[in-house]
């Protein structure tokens, strides 16, 4: 390592151990304020010893699709080749359960869905009709595909014609209630660090354009990611790393001024909901009362 490689390396650690520093004092800050919120584990049905995140969830709560990644992957253990592998790991599938009087079923491989590859979950449309997919096609990066249950099952899932995909990483969405607008996270250049949530719009020949970066207040120069707008349209909830997160990724809720399409200020949810763990993935019921996340809390 050159003088100039150790130099930068010492101003990169001296950076992250400022944002650990920081972490440490949102963290003192909210936990010393706990909101109301009652965390309930999804249970043992959902979860399993190995990982299960990204949960969408229908309007009428009934369905839940996730991303899972573990024994029951397509092509089990694998290598960086997609090739069988006892020495190598697992690839991400979509699967889905259905909640009968209340209680949710054993979660199922969603068809013509998955691959040997990354396939994952991250958004249904508030019809329930059509599923976002994200897609690795060991490319380096990923992008947003989409499948239809119009003829009654999940079709084969389609990229997103239009400028939502990119050669950069494209990788969480949310639809809004009237279909016409579309928040999704991208790691494309001319953003302000990492991942950035933009908003794109659908246009009159069916593809999304439009695009626009929804600006610092709230992208980051750290990561910005898995956008959910709510069936309300104003309401947008994400997770950052930056803000006044207490250790990796926090949920924030922010709303939307009809106005001038700006964001208000975005709002930490707070302890128990965010921990010093990576809490993402969160949508809402449709009526407000559940939230569904992901968290690497214990």
């Amino acid at each position: 390592m050159n003088k100039e490689d150790k130099k930068l390396r010492i101003m990169e650690l001296k950076a992250k151990a400022t944002q650990l520093k920081q972490y440490c004092i949102n963290g003192k800050d909210l936990y010393a304020k706990p909101t109301g919120a009652k965390i309930e584990n999804a249970g043992s049905v959902i979860n399993s010893p190995y990982e299960e995140y990204v949960p969408v969830i229908s309007a009428d709560e009934s369905i839940m699709l996730f991303t899972y990644r573990g024994i029951e992957s397509t092509g089990g253990l694998q290598n960086e080749f997609l090739q069988p592998d006892r020495y190598g790991k697992y690839y991400e599938d979509i699967f889905q359960s259905v909640r009968i009087d209340g209680e949710w079923k054993k979660p199922m491989p969603v068809k013509n869905t998955n691959t040997n590859s990354h396939d994952g979950a991250i958004a249904i449309s508030p019809d329930g009709f059509y599923l976002f997919v994200y897609r690795d096609n060991g490319d380096d990066h990923g992008d947003i595909y989409m499948s239809n249950s119009l003829s009654g099952e999940w079709t084969m899932p389609q990229k997103l014609n239009g400028q939502v995909n990119s050669y950069s990483w494209e990788g969480s969405c949310s639809m809004t209630a009237d279909g016409k607008q579309l928040y999704f996270s991208s790691e494309r250049g001319g953003g302000f660090g990492g991942k950035d949530i933009y908003r794109a719009t659908l246009q009159p020949d069916s593809t999304w354009g439009n695009v626009v970066n929804l600006g610092d207040s709230i992208n980051t120069p750290l990561d910005d990611d898995a956008p959910f707008i709510h069936p309300d349209g104003v309401t947008l909830f994400y997770s950052s790393q930056g803000k006044n997160s207490m250790g990796g990724y926090d949920i924030f809720q922010s709303k939307l001024n009809w106005k001038d399409s700006t964001f208000s200020k975005p709002v930490n949810l707070g302890y128990p909901i965010n921990t010093t763990d990576d809490d993402i993935y969160y949508v809402l019921s449709a009526n407000g009362d559940r939230g569904y996340y992901a968290s690497g809390k214990a």
